[in-house]
C-alpha cells in the first residue's frame, strides 16, 4: 500500500523539540492535526486537552480545544481554538478532515502479506494466543517503507477500543483485536524500529469528574530520523467513550542527545454520535490499574 508523503510521528516529536523555546508547541500541534485526522469524532464532538512539554529544561504549557465541525455535505472540518486570557479564541480557519468516521484496519489493509507463527501475549494474568500478521505500507514519494507486524487475538472475543498508528503521516486504525503491534521503517534519513504493547486493558482514568475505563499501551521507539538518534517510550490511555482520541499521551526519551519529556491530557470533551448509532461498550476482560507515570525506556535488547 501506497501513502503520499505528510509529517511522520517521528517529525512531530523532532518539532516539539525544535520549537519548544521558540514558539511553543503550535507547529507540532498543527502537524499533528493535519496527520491524525480524528477519524472517529462526527461533528458536534470536541476535545479540550492540556500538554505540556520540557526540552532541555525549557517548558511550554498550552491549552487547545478542537471541535470537529461540517465541512460541507458529507465532509467534516477541525476547528482549533487556543486558550487566551479567560476564553477559548480560534487559532485560524476550519480545516478539512479527511477520511471515513470509523473506518477499519480491514478497509486499509485488506489482507496482510504474510503470516508468522503463533506467538503468546501476556496482558496481566491472562495470557492471548496471538496470529501473528505482517503487512507492507509504502511512501514512494519519500523512498521509503514501512513492514507493520500485528499480534491479534485468535479467540476474536477481544474488543480494545479505536486507536490509530501513524506511518509515513498517514494515521492508520488499528484492528480491535490486536494486542501488540511491531513498526520497522527504513528509507533515506531514516532507519527505526517500534514495539507497541498493551499495558493494562482496563485502567481507570478522571476526567473532568468522569470516571472513564482505559486501555494503556506502551511504544518504545529507538533508531534515527533526520541525522538524529531516538530513543522514546509513550504511553497512552484511549477509551471506547472518546474513540480514536488519547486521554493521556506521556513522553519520555531523548532526541539526537537532548532530553524531550511531555504530557497531554485531556481535561474536558462532548462526543457527538452519528445518526443511527449508540455509544459504543467499555472494555470487558479488565485487568485493572498499574499504568500510571511517565514511561520508562528499557535497556536495549541487543
Amino acid at each position: 500500500m501506497t501513502f503520499r508523503a505528510v509529517p511522520t510521528l517521528f517529525s512531530l516529536v523532532l518539532s516539539v523539540a525544535a520549537v519548544a523555546g521558540e514558539r511553543g508547541v503550535d507547529a507540532a500541534r498543527d502537524a499533528a492535526v493535519a496527520a491524525d485526522g480524528h477519524g472517529y469524532l462526527a461533528p458536534g464532538s470536541w476535545v479540550v486537552t492540556e500538554t505540556r512539554v520540557r526540552s532541555d529544561g525549557t517548558a511550554v504549557t498550552e491549552k487547545r480545544k478542537l471541535a470537529i465541525v461540517p465541512g460541507g455535505g458529507d465532509a467534516r472540518a477541525v476547528q482549533e481554538s487556543r486558550w487566551a486570557a479567560d476564553g477559548f479564541e480560534p487559532a485560524g480557519p476550519a480545516r478539512p478532515v479527511g477520511g471515513v468516521i470509523g473506518r477499519a484496519f480491514e478497509q486499509v489493509c485488506p489482507k496482510p502479506d504474510g503470516v508468522r507463527p503463533d506467538r503468546v501475549v501476556t496482558v496481566g494474568p491472562k495470557r492471548y494466543v496471538c496470529r501473528v500478521e505482517t503487512y507492507t505500507l509504502r511512501n514512494e514519494a519519500g523512498g521509503r517503507t514501512t513492514t507493520l507486524t500485528l499480534l491479534r487475538d485468535k479467540t476474536g472475543e477481544t474488543r480494545l477500543p479505536p486507536r490509530t498508528v501513524s506511518i509515513h503521516g498517514a494515521a492508520i486504525p488499528l484492528p480491535i483485536d490486536a494486542l501488540e503491534a511491531e513498526i520497522a521503517t527504513e528509507g533515506p534519513g531514516v532507519s527505526t524500529k517500534s514495539r507497541r504493547v498493551v499495558s493494562a486493558i482496563a485502567s481507570p482514568l478522571r476526567v473532568n469528574g468522569q470516571t472513564l475505563t482505559c486501555l494503556v499501551e506502551t511504544t518504545e521507539t529507538r533508531g534515527n530520523e533526520g541525522g538524529k538518534a531516538i530513543q522514546l517510550a509513550v504511553r497512552e490511555w484511549t477509551s471506547h467513550d472518546v474513540p480514536g482520541e488519547a486521554l493521556r499521551r506521556v513522553t519520555c526519551g531523548t532526541i539526537g542527545g537532548a532530553d524531550v519529556q511531555s504530557e497531554t491530557n485531556v481535561i474536558d470533551f462532548h462526543v457527538a454520535r452519528p445518526a443511527g448509532t449508540v455509544a459504543g461498550a467499555t472494555a470487558e476482560g479488565a485487568t485493572a490499574g498499574g499504568a500510571g507515570g511517565m514511561p520508562t525506556i528499557l535497556p536495549s535488547a541487543e
